[in-house]
């Protein structure tokens, strides 16, 4: 019988090198583009099933901090900048806030949707200030990519925090305003103050939006941009 065996192994051919490469990469390549295939059409699916409203609406659930006794409406307590990514529903907010960016980076709104879309982004910019500059520096690009004057009372505010991750915040996403950049004339002096800001990057960042915006004759700005 083991001579019989050794016989029948002996009339197998071994697999063509064409067989081979088939099953070690194109198999393998064509299971891999398959999965990333469906992961890919359920995520444009999902994306597009989310409108502006939608993405507001997740983002208007966070816990509003309040700043006399650092107790959240969730009844969770603590310093809000040491746990608030722990909260519950934060990654989800968080990639509402992400995604509201990109949204607003490919889409045009009407008059009355800046409008409305403007008024709620700024409660939620009053409501993270000071407490979550992740997702704060999401809905400031997205105010900024609004590019509605009657929000830059909310950036002035931001860029005059005593929190520096705001101002950073502020600076990052002025730069992305598409209307005129005359409009941020009313900017220059908290502008100004970012000068004096510890952070390199907010002050580089706000000498960039002072150059395009500031009055050449101000000598106030003039001395700052000197120093």
């Amino acid at each position: 019988q083991a001579a019989a065996a050794e016989e029948e192994s002996k009339d197998v051919d071994p697999p063509g090198f064409g067989r081979q490469m088939l099953q070690l990469t194109i198999i393998p390549a064509i299971i891999v583009a398959g999965i990333m295939g469906v992961w890919i059409l359920f995520i444009t699916l999902w994306g597009h099933a989310q409108s502006l409203d939608s993405i507001l609406g997740l983002l208007e659930t966070a816990p509003v901090i309040s700043s006399s006794n650092g107790v959240g409406n969730d009844g969770s307590s603590s310093n809000p900048l040491s746990d608030i990514a722990g909260r519950p529903g934060y990654q989800e907010r968080q990639r509402a806030a992400l995604n509201l960016v990109a949204m607003l980076e490919g889409s045009e709104l009407s008059d009355e949707e800046v409008k409305i879309t403007g008024d709620r982004l700024v409660r939620l910019a009053e409501l993270h200030m000071g407490h979550d500059e992740q997702n704060g520096m999401f809905i400031m690009g997205a105010l900024a990519l609004l590019s509605d004057p009657e929000t830059l009372p909310i950036f002035s505010e931001w860029l005059v925090s005593d929190h520096e991750p705001d101002r950073y915040a502020a600076v990052v996403a002025l730069n992305k305003w598409r209307g005129n950049i005359t409009e941020l004339a009313s900017l220059v002096e908290p502008l100004t103050g970012c000068l004096e800001s510890n952070d390199l990057r907010t002050k580089t960042l706000a000498t960039l939006l002072l150059g395009a915006t500031a009055d050449p004759d101000d000598d106030v700005v003039t001395d700052a941009l000197a120093v």
